[in-house]
């Protein structure tokens, strides 16, 4: 079975727009918890560690490599009715990098409909070692993940992101700070003279939080500003909860995305 291009086909919802993971077999290589395996199916040489040893001996046979050496995991579906030779279903073993993003995005994909659909949608084309645990403290309103963000409450979720490259005003404005609510989708746009995380906290302190109350979480791209330790403490004060979306496409953040788009066709007319 041939593995599709691009790998993470776009998985797009309201919330996270998974997609084309062009460096997927870097990425997964640079996984601590996959490199043991990829290494023993490169050359065929076990890990020092005993246990590791062990695993990979008792697992070799459920993985192989791409042709374009992806790490790739062997499953057979015990579905009733299909044949055995069709049974195999190939699974693309995701890096720990890359997980959160799957289960948000699958998560919300199907409605918050249980950890049993959330784990089948998954696992028709993704694979980790504990994926059906991490599926399940997901789906459980007291982890503080993804289930504790309900998306009915107004207000309760904003979407960020930067539009950019704007004409600069007289006063030196040349950038735009979008943040829209999840549910509403009502959209708010601030100047910014930089990208810098300064700016983006203090507006969100004065025009966000302070206007509207501290949201429950906010979701935005993994730019270097977003992930800023400002900002981070920033929404530690106001215990915010932060996601970021996937920063292998420029499209991750769909609701600001299809926002900004709007906003830039609006600009330019």
């Amino acid at each position: 079975m041939q593995m599709k291009k691009p790998i993470i086909a776009a998985i797009e919802n309201n919330e996270v727009d998974l997609n084309d993971v062009s460096d997927i077999s870097k990425l997964q290589r640079e996984c601590d918890q996959l490199i043991p395996l990829i290494k023993y199916l490169e050359t065929g040489e076990l890990p020092e560690n005993q246990k590791e040893a062990r695993n990979i001996c008792y697992e070799r046979d459920h993985y192989r490599l791409s042709q374009s050496g992806e790490l790739i995991h062997l499953h057979r579906s015990r579905t009733k009715g299909i044949p055995k030779a069709e049974s195999m279903i190939e699974q693309l073993v995701l890096p720990k990098c890359l997980r959160q993003d799957a289960l948000l995005a699958y998560h919300d994909h199907n409605g918050h409909t249980g950890i049993k659909r959330t784990y089948a949608g998954i696992h028709l084309k993704y694979y980790w070692s504990g994926m059906y645990q991490e599926v399940k403290t997901t789906n459980t309103p007291s982890s503080g993940t993804i289930a504790s963000l309900p998306i009915e409450d107004t207000l309760s979720r904003w979407h960020m992101d930067i539009l950019t490259c704007l004409p600069k005003t007289k006063d030196g404005y040349q950038h735009l700070l979008l943040v829209v609510d999840s549910f509403s989708r009502w959209p708010e746009c601030f100047p910014l003279k930089t990208q810098e995380a300064t700016e983006i906290a203090e507006v969100l302190y004065n025009e966000v939080f302070s206007r509207f109350g501290a949201p429950r979480a906010i979701v935005s791209d993994r730019g270097a500003n977003f992930c800023s330790k400002l900002i981070q403490a920033l929404c530690e004060l106001f215990e915010v909860q932060r996601y970021h979306t996937s920063s292998y496409h420029p499209q991750t953040n769909s609701t600001c995305e299809r926002m900004n788009r709007t906003i830039a066709q609006t600009l330019r007319t």
